[in-house]
């Protein structure tokens, strides 16, 4: 969504007047402070997404082992 939003405001003059916003409220923002805004979001939202994907990696990583441990276990049985 960040970057649909930041190719329409590429396409955009530099002097026209924008507005981010802001909980439920909108505020005059200059063009260039909203495409630092964006960028600085999806580099923030890339970074949550590497996290996310090394977290997910290492509970699998251990489900795969207690699985493997509770077939043993039933498995002497």
């Amino acid at each position: 969504m960040t970057e649909l939003t930041k190719k329409e405001l590429s396409t955009l003059d530099s002097n026209v007047i924008t507005y981010k916003s802001v909980g439920k409220a909108f505020f005059r923002a200059d063009l260039p402070l909203l495409m630092n805004d964006m960028d600085k979001q999806v580099e923030k939202v890339t970074s949550e997404i590497e996290v996310l994907d090394k977290k997910k990696k290492y509970l699998e990583r251990h489900i795969n082992e207690a699985q493997t441990g509770l077939k043993e276990v039933l498995g002497r049985q």
